[in-house]
């Protein structure tokens, strides 16, 4: 009897700690996940995100460009054989009225319960409800398409509404929180990996904390430009080093001269740009806010 027992107890104890079994699923998994690009600290990088994209051989690594604008161009194709990396942007929080793939999901215009006040200063965008099925089944769709078009990233813009919200109740028209943005970008970038594809925090500043091991880098914009809650503390800039400690990249852009970038910058702008000490580690580059092709290096 005391026999039978203990050869029971050892059977099950063999079976308990056991390792199962991959099964095909379990291991397209981890082949996806060991796919997805995961680029460092101080990786060099030019934005593009108007006009034709014809110039595909600046001195960096990545480009990141409008996916949906550049789906049949073959420019994908054409920088990744030029040993580019590619990082496709779109807005994941807007509602853009000349996107033809809005209608696809029953998002038609500015009177839809899902598409909420307009955006200040962005003439034809109003902001998304991001909880809303339609929008997120639109962004999967955005993310399928990036990872056909053989996206290495994506860069979901306008995930920051709460900010609006925080600076003026209902300004979205959603009450957006910081919770629902934490949320929101965790399922996006869910359905990037998924994809093999890494994804980006776009600004977001409050969201680091709580995202920083969901994403790949930060594309920031201007940072150098505002200072932090704490002026003693220098520009806001300081609040992306988590990116850099952890050894990803902070994609950073500062636009000194307005719409258009100057031939000439003046010096105590760019030494505000490129040399501030909150930024130390940042990828650095100088752009118009017309997106266009021309960039300036701060190194």
């Amino acid at each position: 009897m005391y026999t039978t027992l203990l050869t029971l107890a050892l059977a099950l104890a063999q079976t308990s700690t056991a390792t199962p079994t991959p099964t095909l699923l379990d291991r397209a998994t981890q082949a996806r996940a060991a796919a997805i690009w995961t680029p460092t600290a101080g990786t060099t990088w030019q934005m593009q995100l108007y006009g034709s994209v014809t110039k595909l051989d600046f001195p960096v690594e990545v480009y990141d460009i409008d996916v949906l604008d550049n789906l049949n161009t073959g420019v994908i194709a054409k920088l990744h054989a030029a040993n580019k990396k590619v990082v496709c942007y779109f807005s994941a929080g807007s509602y853009e009225n000349w996107r033809t793939d809005t209608k696809e999901f029953g998002l038609t215009g500015k009177d839809d319960v899902n598409i909420g006040k307009p955006m200040i200063g962005w003439d034809g965008e109003w902001w998304f409800q991001t909880s809303s099925t339609k929008v997120r089944d639109l962004m999967r769709s955005r993310i399928k398409k990036a990872a056909a078009a053989g996206c290495d990233a994506i860069d979901p813009d306008n995930i920051d509404g709460y900010d609006s919200d925080d600076e003026e109740p209902n300004k979205t028209g959603f009450n957006l929180s910081l919770a629902s943005a934490t949320e929101y970008v965790k399922f996006l970038a869910a359905e990037a990996h998924a994809l093999g594809m890494g994804m980006g925090l776009k600004n977001g500043l409050d969201l680091i904390p709580n995202v920083l091991n969901d994403v790949q880098f930060q594309v920031q914009e201007q940072c150098a430009q505002f200072p932090a809650k704490d002026d003693s503390l220098g520009s806001e800039c300081l609040y992306s080093q988590p990116f850099i400690k952890a050894n990803k990249p902070v994609f950073h852009v500062e636009y000194p001269t307005g719409e258009t970038l100057s031939n000439t910058i003046p010096a105590a702008e760019k030494k505000k740009d490129c040399q501030d000490p909150n930024a130390k580690g940042f990828s650095s580059i100088m752009k118009g806010l017309d997106l266009m092709e021309k960039i300036a290096f701060c190194t």
